[in-house]
């Protein structure tokens, strides 16, 4: 796609975070279907999006794929610190990773991937983890493709 954008935003341009806190809604409707037990909160979105409007380009960031103005794909992370007994290390985490139905399998998601993980260079993470909701089975092969490992199975019990 020629006339596709690829760039972070910033406090310049955070008005495309009004068109992500949409997309973060259809990721976490995605989820749902996959069997994701924990669900977002009411007006889970808009609360991502505040958390993420404070500390963007800090210690978050988002990257977005844009065609003309209109946002069709995104990617968030955010450094975090390991506990001190895992050697309080620095480690990037994935939070989300969403692109419009019409234009996945176009390389979009791989190439926002990349954005933010030169990202988290530049952070001196040590590593990179992210989670992937059990029946996302197109997720798990993409991420794997791009060096991902299995790592840990994480269980829920809701009372």
């Amino acid at each position: 796609m020629n006339n596709l954008k690829l760039q972070p935003v910033t406090q310049d341009n955070i008005h495309y975070l009004d068109q992500v806190e949409g997309l973060f809604l259809k990721l976490y409707e995605g989820y749902n279907v996959q069997g994701l037990i924990l669900k977002l909160a009411e007006d889970g979105q808009k609360k991502w999006k505040q958390s993420i409007q404070r500390s963007i380009g800090k210690l978050s960031q988002v990257y977005v794929a844009l065609k003309g103005d209109e946002v069709i794909g995104f990617v968030s992370g955010s450094v975090k610190l390991t506990p001190d007994f895992l050697g309080e290390r620095l480690v990037g985490y994935i939070s989300g990773i969403y692109i419009k139905d019409d234009y996945r399998r176009m390389g979009i998601a791989e190439k926002l991937f990349k954005m933010i993980e030169e990202w988290f260079m530049t952070k001196k993470v040590h590593s990179v983890e992210l989670q992937v909701v059990v029946k996302n089975e197109q997720g798990l092969q993409f991420w794997k493709k791009l060096s991902f490992e299995h790592e840990l199975f994480q269980l829920r019990k809701i009372f």
